[in-house]
């Protein structure tokens, strides 16, 4: 059975669900990379996430956000996860090649810690094809999800992303802040 989280109250943040002024994390990817399920440990904002399809980040809100209690148990997150192809590239800023397909997708977890993340379905996944303005014009698949996570001891949690992209893609993340859980 897995463990329950009997957190007590939970404070609904003042501003809409969507805020960017809650914004707590936010990454977008470009570069072509093969998609692969397996994670590294690689911080997604480094550099070096880019050329791998797997990464990981902390995420500790009371870095972001002003006035975050410390003795916060859990976080209510709204996930927005996007992939698009555009119609024009914007490397070469012209159309895209007909004979090249693009394709991008994205997924993404959360958990509390490494171990908890082993078990964790992704809590979001996003794809597109697309073949250019003379084919299907823009391409854009987008998903939103609201979710509740466990904080660790630090206050913080993990999220894991697994990424592939192929031709003129590109894929992104943002998660904002609804509010949190206390005792």
């Amino acid at each position: 059975m897995n463990p329950v989280i009997a957190v007590g109250q939970f404070f609904l943040l003042a501003t809409a669900p969507a805020s960017h002024e809650n914004m707590i994390y936010g990454i977008s990817w470009y570069d072509a990379v093969p998609y692969s399920e397996k994670s590294t440990e690689i911080d997604c904002k480094s550099p070096e996430s880019a050329k791998v399809s797997g990464c990981i980040s902390t995420i500790t809100p009371k870095s972001v956000i002003k006035d975050f209690p410390a003795d916060a148990k859990a976080v209510m997150i709204f996930v927005k996860t996007k992939s698009w192809v555009p119609s024009v590239s914007w490397r070469t800023g012209k159309n895209l090649p007909l004979d090249r397909p693009s394709y991008c997708q994205i997924d993404v977890k959360f958990a509390s810690s490494k171990e908890t993340m082993k078990n964790q379905n992704h809590a979001t996944l996003v794809d597109v094809w697309g073949m250019g303005p003379l084919k299907s014009e823009e391409a854009r698949n987008v998903s939103y999800s609201t979710l509740t996570v466990p904080l660790d001891k630090n206050g913080s949690f993990l999220t894991s992303m697994q990424h592939g992209i192929q031709n003129e893609c590109m894929v992104e993340v943002g998660v904002t802040l609804v509010g949190y859980y206390r005792q």
